[in-house]
C-alpha cells in the first residue's frame, strides 16, 4: 500500500505536470530526461510588511548575509559533496534590506529535487556548517517564507551557462513573463527556442545562464530565464541591439506570437561572493 507522504508527493509532482503537459499538442515534446536541466529557484522573502513578519516585528537587517552565509558555509559545499548545482546565490543590485536574496540550484533529474532535502539532513556537516541559519528563534528567523519553483530548461539553453569571467561589475538579469493561459505561454516558449528569439539573445550579447518553463510553483503559468552582462553600460548596449534589430521587429510582429505575455517581472542581481554562477 501506498503511504500518505508518497502519496502526497506523487500527486503533488502529477499535479504540477497536468498543468505543463496539456499545451503540448502540436508541439515538438522535449524529452527533459536526456540532456535537459531541471532548476528550482528559491526566494527567500525578507519583507517586513509582510503579514507574518509583522507578528513578529520582525526587522531584515542582517538577514540576508545570514541567507549568504549559510549559503557559503553549509549549502554551496555540502551540494558540491552531494554532485548536486552549479549553486547561484544572488541577491537585487544596490537593493535593501528587505530585497529579497535568489538561490539557484540545477538538477539532473527530479529524483534529485525530490532527495536534496533529505540528503541534508544526513549530511552531519551540512547540519553542523548550517546550525546558525536552522537554529533561530522564532521571533527572529532567517527569512519570513521561502517561494520556490521548479523549472524545466529549453531546447535551445538545455544546460545552465556559467559565466566564464567574473567581476563586480557583473550583473544579472532575472526576468518572468507570465501568461494568461498555458497555450500562450507554451506559444511564448516556441518563440524563445523554435521562433530564434534565443539565438538573437546571443547574437546581440544577451548571454543566457538559464531558460526555464515553470513546472510546479509560484504565478503560474510562467517562464523565466536569467541573462548576464560584464556590467550596466554593456546591459544596456545590449538591449538596444536586440531591441532595434530588423529580426526582432520581425518576430514580435508576428502573429502567432500575440498576447503570449500578459505580466513581465525584471530584476538586476548581483551574484555573492559564494555564488557557483
Amino acid at each position: 500500500m501506498m503511504e500518505r507522504r508518497d502519496f502526497l508527493t506523487t500527486s503533488a509532482l502529477a499535479a504540477g505536470m497536468a498543468s505543463f503537459m496539456p499545451s503540448l499538442a502540436g508541439a515538438q515534446t522535449p524529452n527533459y530526461f536526456d540532456g535537459h536541466d531541471l532548476y528550482v529557484l528559491m526566494k527567500f522573502v525578507l519583507d517586513p510588511e509582510d503579514e507574518r513578519a509583522k507578528k513578529k516585528n520582525w526587522s531584515p537587517e542582517g538577514k540576508r548575509q545570514l541567507i549568504e552565509d549559510f549559503a557559503a558555509k553549509a549549502l554551496v559545499p555540502a551540494c558540491k559533496r552531494l554532485g548536486v548545482g552549479p549553486v547561484g546565490v544572488f541577491h537585487v543590485r544596490d537593493g535593501k534590506p528587505s530585497d529579497p536574496v535568489f538561490i539557484l540550484i540545477r538538477h539532473q533529474n527530479l529524483e534529485s529535487i525530490f532527495t536534496l532535502a533529505w540528503r541534508l539532513n544526513q549530511d552531519a556537516d551540512f547540519m553542523l556548517d548550517a546550525e546558525s541559519f536552522l537554529n533561530t528563534e522564532i521571533n527572529d528567523p532567517a527569512f519570513v517564507r521561502i517561494h520556490s519553483t521548479i523549472f524545466a530548461s529549453f531546447n535551445e539553453c538545455k544546460r545552465i551557462e556559467v559565466p566564464k569571467t567574473q567581476s563586480p561589475d557583473r550583473i544579472y538579469q532575472l526576468r518572468r513573463y507570465e501568461g494568461h493561459n498555458e497555450v500562450k505561454c507554451w506559444k511564448k516558449v516556441e518563440m524563445f527556442d523554435a521562433g530564434g528569439e534565443i539565438a538573437l539573445f546571443r547574437a546581440k550579447g544577451l548571454a543566457p545562464v538559464f531558460f526555464g518553463k515553470a513546472l510546479v510553483g509560484e504565478n503560474l503559468p510562467n517562464l523565466t530565464y536569467m541573462v548576464t552582462f560584464e556590467n550596466e553600460a554593456e546591459q544596456k548596449a545590449a538591449w538596444d541591439r536586440f531591441v532595434k534589430s530588423p529580426e526582432w521587429k520581425e518576430m514580435s510582429g508576428d502573429p502567432q506570437y500575440k498576447d503570449t505575455v500578459s505580466h513581465i517581472e525584471n530584476l538586476i542581481l548581483q551574484a555573492a561572493d559564494c555564488s557557483q554562477i
